[in-house]
């Protein structure tokens, strides 16, 4: 099972910017993914990424 959130080093390397960059944005409020506060640390929805980027939404099997 694959986890549903990204780190934000994750979501930098996926849009190509720093970490520094990811953790300014979300300071400021422009980040283009919503940012989900855990504690102390700061995770992104991948299928939030996901859809920002284009990507087609994993399809899951069905049963039958």
């Amino acid at each position: 099972m694959s986890c549903a959130t990204l780190q934000a080093q994750e979501l930098a390397e996926r849009l190509g910017v720093s970490t520094w960059a990811v953790y300014q944005s979300v300071r400021e409020g422009t980040c283009p993914v919503p940012a989900i506060r855990v504690g102390r640390r700061i995770v992104f929805s991948k299928a939030a990424v996901e859809a920002l980027l284009g990507a087609p939404e994993p399809t899951r099997p069905t049963a039958g």
